[in-house]
């Protein structure tokens, strides 16, 4: 009947806000979204607000006219502060695999720093009957932590999950390869594409979205982004790095295009800057120096 549709429609919505809150509440990272609390009536999440919207909002905001291009500074350190957050919930005892990872889940806050949110497709790594599992529940280090769903956001999915809904870690770098690319060309992946489109380009001819366009802005450690991204979506999921090489070479890359050090910075701005407020976000991202662009956002949201 109609109603037993209903019941059984708010009982699913009631374990999905259990599902979630059981993972975030016990997560702790810079980059993570934090869990505030939650209701049962109306089913309801309260996370920490994050000034900027998702990742996806802020690209979009930057691609109208009028809107000065994201410089490359800020869009490392959000993709540092993103690969920070999927490397914690990788290295979770067991690993926590996302399986819904892509710009819309990633939240940026008043300073650009990407945190890592929806945690309603996650699911906890554990040892099947075929992975092997160690005595007092610790799981085999060769196993690849997978676990089985159905398909959602065709866009940044990996060949293995289109093909089988199979989810594991290595799913989660192909997801993030795609949000590299997002940051790279200010676009949308797969835009003129249907799923069943889609989904015959990645997994039967192996194709990606194109790195043939050099960027506007662009910079001198594009030649080290590009082939980041492409060993991170690569066809075989052993054959893409882990999210720790993941976040080390992202760091190298930042080095690379290291800006003038904060002193230099405060100097050139206008003194209402909160120099303390800068040096905090500085010593919050090891590496990454806050640009003034950032520094001016900071301005403007006064």
């Amino acid at each position: 009947t109609t109603r037993d549709a209903d019941e059984a429609a708010a009982a699913e919505v009631l374990d999905e806000l259990e599902r979630e809150v059981s993972i975030m509440a016990r997560l702790r990272h810079p980059n993570i979204v934090l869990l505030l609390g939650a209701v049962r009536s109306p089913p309801a999440i309260v996370e920490e607000y994050c000034a900027r919207g998702s990742l996806y909002s802020v690209l979009q905001r930057h691609c109208k006219p009028g809107v000065p291009p994201l410089e490359w500074r800020v869009r490392l350190q959000m993709s540092l502060g993103a690969a920070a957050g999927m490397c914690y919930l990788h290295a979770c005892s067991p690993p926590i695999i996302h399986r819904d990872l892509k710009s819309p889940n990633l939240m940026v806050d008043r300073y650009f720093r990407v945190k890592v949110g929806d945690f309603n497709l996650s699911r906890v790594a554990v040892a099947s009957a075929t992975t092997g599992a160690l005595p007092g529940g610790r799981v085999a280090a060769a196993a690849a932590q997978h676990s089985q769903g159905g398909l959602h956001s065709p866009r940044w999915m990996a060949p293995e999950v289109l093909r089988a809904a199979s989810y594991s870690t290595a799913s989660d770098v192909y997801s993030f390869a795609v949000v590299l690319w997002e940051l790279r060309t200010m676009k949308l992946p797969w835009e003129s594409l249907g799923q069943w489109q889609l989904m015959h380009a990645v997994v039967d001819d192996a194709s990606r979205p194109p790195l043939d366009a050099t960027p506007k802005p662009t910079f001198g450690e594009l030649a080290s982004y590009d082939a980041l991204i492409e060993d991170a979506w690569a066809q075989e999921p052993g054959a893409r790095p882990s999210f720790d090489a993941v976040l080390t070479r992202l760091q190298g890359v930042i080095d690379a295009h290291a800006e003038p050090d904060l002193e230099l910075l405060v100097h050139e701005l206008d003194p209402a800057v909160d120099r303390a407020a800068l040096e905090a976000y500085s010593r919050s991202m090891p590496g990454a120096v806050p640009s003034k662009d950032l520094a001016l956002a900071e301005l403007a949201d006064r």
